[in-house]
């Protein structure tokens, strides 16, 4: 099936492992340039080598927000604009995000 996603640049947050993972390899299937993130270097250097060469690992931790903030400019200068979000991280506790303070 296309899906129309050739050449599009996607940013696939928690993509190390697990669901993040296969999303980002469905992306980069699809013909999506794929920016993976996640906390682990490691981590991410295990997921570009079976995603292939449509992957590129940015190292990002979802709680710090100085990174959040730096991250979608790094992209655009490797990858181009983010076209298509996946925010596969932890998230806040139960309830709505805005119903926390930054701690929770």
């Amino acid at each position: 099936m296309d899906l129309g996603l050739e050449g599009r640049v996607a940013l696939v947050m928690g993509a190390s492992r697990g669901i993040g993972r296969g999303i980002a390899a469905a992306l980069a299937r699809e013909g999506a340039k794929v920016a993976v993130a996640s906390r682990s270097q490691e981590k991410l250097d295990e997921a570009v080598a079976e995603i292939g060469e449509a992957a590129t690992s940015f190292v990002a931790d979802a709680s710090d927000l100085d990174r959040l903030a730096a991250l979608p400019g790094e992209i655009e200068e490797a990858l181009g604009p983010i076209e298509i979000l996946v925010l596969n991280a932890g998230g806040p506790p139960f309830g709505g995000a805005l119903d926390h303070d930054l701690d929770a």
